[in-house]
């Protein structure tokens, strides 16, 4: 993964400083610390250690108030972000971004099939069948892209009749 730490902030790789500014405080990524503050702070509870750059490089500090903030600011589901860890949620956030500039740039079925099957993965369906009825529109001979989109229909109406009678789960 493409880091880049400037000024005490962290910046990933498909986001350029313009691009992830805070609103509010007009900086840019998220609050980073070196290692002898980060671990007093990860002591107390206020920074993180993540490792984004693989287990055999150096661990990166990050302040867990400026890394709620900048999830927020990416639209990252709290609910999911509670059962992954932090270096998960940062290459999500990263790939889901990669994902939407390749699209602005080119867009293509596969690249819309992706970022469906990343929304499906993290339950959201009505963005993911969203991505994936494009996807067909890209590429309607492409069958892969109308079985899935059968099998989520399926899905979605076995989950409405379940939800209609609930007797039936006893």
């Amino acid at each position: 993964m493409d880091v880049t730490i400037k000024n005490g902030r962290v910046i990933f790789a498909p986001f350029t400083p313009q691009e992830d500014r805070d609103p509010y405080s007009n900086k840019p990524g998220i609050r980073a610390y070196n290692k002898f503050i980060g671990i007093i702070l990860k002591f107390f509870g206020k920074a993180e250690e993540v490792h984004v750059l693989g287990r055999e490089n150096k661990p990166i500090y990050i302040n867990k108030n400026s890394f709620k903030d900048w999830c927020e600011r990416h639209k990252f589901d709290e609910k999911i972000a509670k059962t992954l860890t932090p270096e998960a949620i940062i290459r999500d956030i990263v790939y889901l971004a990669q994902l939407s500039k390749q699209i602005k740039a080119n867009p293509n079925g596969q690249d819309y099939f992706d970022r469906a099957i990343f929304y499906l993965n993290h339950n959201n369906l009505k963005k993911g069948q969203k991505d994936l009825d494009s996807a067909i529109s890209e590429s309607p001979q492409n069958l892969e892209y109308l079985e899935t989109r059968i099998n989520l229909l399926l899905s979605k109406k076995n989950l409405a009749t379940i939800q209609q009678k609930p007797y039936m789960l006893q």
